[in-house]
């Protein structure tokens, strides 16, 4: 096998790797903006909850939410 195709496969092996690592970026992001997203809603929802119920049903939910996102940031952090 020549150089040449050799160089060509670990351009190949080494560019998929890069493409596949900014791909799962990208995915990461837009999932941490929709968490976002989410979590001001839960926070308008809870601002307006009236039960003691309904109250804790949206912080749990809050809770997960920040959990997610925490897990997102770190997730991110190793990825770059």
């Amino acid at each position: 096998m020549g150089l040449e195709k050799i160089a060509e496969r670990l351009q190949d092996v080494l560019g998929s790797s890069r493409a596949k690592k900014k791909k799962r970026i990208a995915a990461i992001e837009n999932l941490m903006a929709r968490l976002e997203k989410k979590h001001g809603r839960i926070v308008k929802k809870l601002e307006k909850a009236e039960s003691k119920k309904e109250k804790k049903k949206l912080e749990r939910k809050l809770k997960m939410c920040h959990a997610q996102c925490n897990k997102g940031k770190k997730a991110l952090a190793e990825l770059r």
